[in-house]
């Protein structure tokens, strides 16, 4: 009979492995793959990029500091400005340094931001505040087949509040329950635009607080894929409210009625893509960045493409690294990720470089049945060597560490074996 004991110890050790085994490998042959930092130059017309401590742009001609900091105003408009070297006009535009500072605008979206669970909770600011300052509110908020404001006192819920705004949404045609709710509830901020909610049937809400009353507006723009995420993002430039996050794409919403403006994607795989998205008092530039491209976009003023580059990363070194892992593991199990900070358990690359896996399991085998005959003179079990088809190094380590699984007459002769080594008979 098989031990259940052993065998319980041996897919713990595979289990534990397994989990363990890859990270350390990646720590002690850590490769870093630089991705250049990508800009697009409204001065050039055409990207420039910095690697490390080198400046070049998209036709690879070399750049020094000065130069390639003069080719972006906008990005450097204080060195520029200290240099006495900010430009009076770009691309025929008159442009001050004073002005590019206040209309600068940045967007990172990465998998991180999306990937995260929803707790069910926010808080909706007053937009008008008496004040001069925005001030955190008192009550939160949750959606389900209407909204609820729960008090932060107690935890009671505000029933005539509740009904208000509730009425308000549904007034405006929203239909519950919310598919998707996004804001950006900061004290901390110039002006508050409430939140962007879809409703079920995938429809574009707007809902701000005004002096204390609800203002729910039916944008009118419906969606037809799934919406994932909704970034909302006060700026002085007042040109966008921030951006959709839908399965394969993502949309600017536009403060001019609500507009939605597609970007330029390729391919979005929005669980493992980064998105950039820098605009400029002249240019909006979209970076897309892949597992080993990075895909920049320029755009006009009206959001139409006026300059578009790929940039290939190196992953050669990164490869290389991935090709010995799989000659050692033939899978591991993920308990953290690159692209969410709420990862589950989760089986990843499973002989993902099917040759190199292959190989490192037939030695391993080959290993397996050289110590398994020098220590009990017999072949192991067929359904052990199955095993190690499957776990590859996690199964050797453990099967060598717990001994036989089933101890049958190679047991025995091994024991007997000992007992004459040591004069004991039997």
């Amino acid at each position: 009979m098989v031990s259940a004991a052993r065998i319980s110890a041996v897919l713990v050790l595979i289990f534990s492995l397994s989990m363990v085994l890859p990270g350390l490998f990646a720590k002690a042959t850590s490769v870093k793959v630089r991705v250049p930092i990508l800009y697009f130059s409204p001065i050039l017309e055409r990207f420039v990029m910095q690697g490390g401590s080198t400046y070049h742009d998209e036709e690879g001609m070399e750049m020094g500091l000065r130069e390639y900091r003069r080719s972006l105003p906008f990005i450097y408009h204080a060195d520029l400005t200290k240099w006495k070297e900010f430009p009076k006009e770009v691309g025929g535009v008159p442009v001050s340094a004073e002005e590019t500072a206040r209309l600068m605008q940045f967007m990172r979206i990465s998998p991180r931001d999306i990937n995260i669970p929803s707790f069910g909770l926010h808080m909706l600011l007053e937009s008008s505040p008496e004040g001069a300052n925005l001030e955190l509110a008192q009550d939160m908020f949750r959606l389900g087949d209407g909204i609820e404001f729960l008090r932060c006192t107690d935890n009671s819920l505000d029933q005539e509040k509740s009904a208000r705004f509730t009425a308000a949404m549904v007034d405006a045609g929203f239909r519950f329950p919310a598919r998707a709710v996004g804001g950006n509830p900061d004290s901390l901020k110039a002006f508050d635009w409430g939140y962007f909610l879809i409703d079920d049937t995938n429809t574009l809400f707007h809902l701000m607080m005004v002096q204390g009353e609800p203002r729910c507006i039916n944008t009118g723009r419906q969606f037809e894929q799934k919406v994932r995420d909704i970034i909302v993002y006060e700026h002085l430039r007042k040109e966008y409210y921030g951006m959709v996050i839908t399965e394969g794409n993502a949309y600017v919403v536009s403060c001019d009625d609500y507009k939605l403006i597609r970007m330029p994607l390729t391919d979005y795989d929005l669980d493992q893509d980064m998105l950039m998205l820098l605009s400029t008092p002249l240019n909006h530039i979209l970076q897309q960045r892949k597992g080993d491209v990075v895909l920049g976009t320029a755009m006009d003023d009206n959001w139409e493409s006026v300059h578009e580059y790929t940039l290939k990363v190196d992953r050669g070194p990164k490869i290389i690294r991935e090709k010995i892992g799989a000659l050692l593991f033939p899978f591991k199990l993920e308990t953290s990720s690159p692209y969410t900070q709420f990862k589950l358990l989760d089986l990843r690359d499973f002989y993902i470089w099917p040759l190199w896996n292959a190989m490192g399991v037939l030695l391993c085998i080959s290993a397996y049945l050289i110590i398994h005959r020098f220590r009990f003179r017999v072949n192991p079990p067929v359904w052990e060597l199955i095993l190690l088809g499957f776990t590859g190094v996690y199964g050797l380590i453990a099967l060598v560490a717990v001994g036989l699984i089933n101890p049958g007459p190679s047991h025995k002769y091994g024991a007997t074996e000992r007992s004459e080594v040591t004069g004991i008979q039997r």
